[in-house]
Formats: C-alpha cells, sequence, structure tokens
C-alpha cells in the first residue's frame, strides 16, 4: 500500500487487498518488476476510484432527473467530465499493464532459455562422462603376429631302391576278392589200386555253394 493515496471515504483493508493481489500474482523478485508491480497496483486503485466517482455522479444526475432524456446540457457536461476521469484512469492503468505483461514475457523466455542451455549443458557433460567410462577399443595386431603358426609337415624321408619298388602292388587288400569253392583231391594207391577221396565230398560242396552270396566265381 502507497501512503499518501487513501482517502477519507476510502477503505485502507480494500486498497491493501487490490495491492497483495498483484504482488502474488506476479512475484516480483528485481527492482524494475516491483517498480512496475507498485504502478500498476497504484493505477488500478485509481481507477476503482474513478469509477465509483463516475457512479456517484450518475447516480447524482438520475436523483435529479430520473429521463436521461429531460437531462440539462449542465447535467450532460457533469457526467461528461467523470468519464473523462474515468477514461484517464482506465488508459493509465493499460499502460502499465501492458508494461508489466511484456516484462514477465521476456523474463519467461529468458528463463526458458536458461533451462535448455543448463539441459544441453546437462547432456553435453554426460556424453564426455560415458565416453570417458567406455573401454578403449584394443589395437589391431599385425598380420603376422594374428596367424597361429601352423603345424609344418616334417620332410619326406628319402626312399630306398627296395621301398621304391615294393609297394604291395599286387596285396591281396588291392585285388578283388573272388569268390571260390574249394576242394581237395586225395589220390593214393591201395593194395595196387588206385583210390581218390574228394574234400569235401561232391554233396558237401554243392550245399556250401548254395550257401555263399553271390554265387562262386571259381570252383
Amino acid at each position: 500500500m502507497i501512503s499518501g493515496m487513501l482517502l477519507p471515504n476510502e477503505d485502507p483493508q480494500e486498497q491493501q487487498a487490490v495491492f497483495q493481489m498483484w504482488l502474488d500474482d506476479y512475484n516480483p523478485t528485481t527492482g524494475p518488476a516491483m517498480m512496475l508491480v507498485r504502478e500498476v497496483a497504484t493505477a488500478h486503485w485509481l481507477l476503482v476510484r474513478q469509477r465509483r466517482r463516475y457512479h456517484q455522479a450518475e447516480q447524482s444526475i438520475y436523483a435529479e432527473q430520473p429521463n436521461a432524456m429531460d437531462w440539462t446540457p449542465e447535467q450532460h457536461k457533469r457526467l461528461q467530465v467523470f468519464t473523462g476521469y474515468l477514461t484517464t484512469a482506465e488508459r493509465r492503468f493499460h499502460k502499465f499493464f501492458s508494461q508489466l505483461e511484456a516484462l514477465r514475457n521476456s523474463r519467461t523466455r529468458e528463463a526458458l532459455a536458461m533451462q535448455r542451455i543448463e539441459v544441453q549443458q546437462a547432456e553435453l557433460a554426460l556424453k564426455h562422462e560415458r565416453a570417458a567410462q567406455k573401454p578403449a577399443s584394443p589395437e589391431p595386431k599385425a598380420e603376422g603376429a594374428s596367424k597361429k603358426p601352423g603345424k609344418q609337415k616334417a620332410p619326406a624321408a628319402l626312399e630306398s631302391p627296395a621301398a621304391a619298388l615294393f609297394q604291395g602292388q599286387n596285396n591281396k587288400k588291392k585285388q578283388k576278392k573272388i569268390p571260390t569253392l574249394e576242394q581237395w583231391v586225395e589220390v593214393r594207391t591201395e593194395n595196387g589200386n588206385t583210390v581218390t577221396k574228394l574234400f569235401p565230398s561232391n554233396e558237401q560242396l554243392i550245399e556250401d555253394g548254395k550257401k555263399m552270396w553271390p554265387a562262386p566265381d571259381l570252383v
């Protein structure tokens, strides 16, 4: 509340409520902001005063002449004077109110810009911290060192002439196995007679051949 502004017929609590409303709404924290809030609050209070006076003047004229069509030129002029006072108070209020709004919008933009800068700085610091914690990539090994030495073949021993000649060319493992039936013949002389015996007998040989598959090529 500004001392010296209160008239005898005005309520100090009402004036204090107007000033406190603007302080609570804008919550000024700097000198320029506080100055503008006080100017707006003062203009608001003067506007309230002029509205009250305008209504009092209008009520007074209506008490003199209820029909506005019958007002005298002096009555019209009297109401016009209070209308001018009210218009001046409205213009003063809107002037300071626009300045206060512009200041708040500017401070809001500055605060948002500072927040964006702080966020960017925090993201950059976090990026650097993660990069510092990331293990370094291992250096590429030399091509010769990366390959493990393989087992080297021992030089072939020199073959002797005998080893070169005899290599088992005719070994049975390299020959095709031919299924055969074998029968032995025993011939001897008994008491001047020639006796011939077959092992196995022809009958047994036939039975053995039936059990073989594939069929014997030689008998």
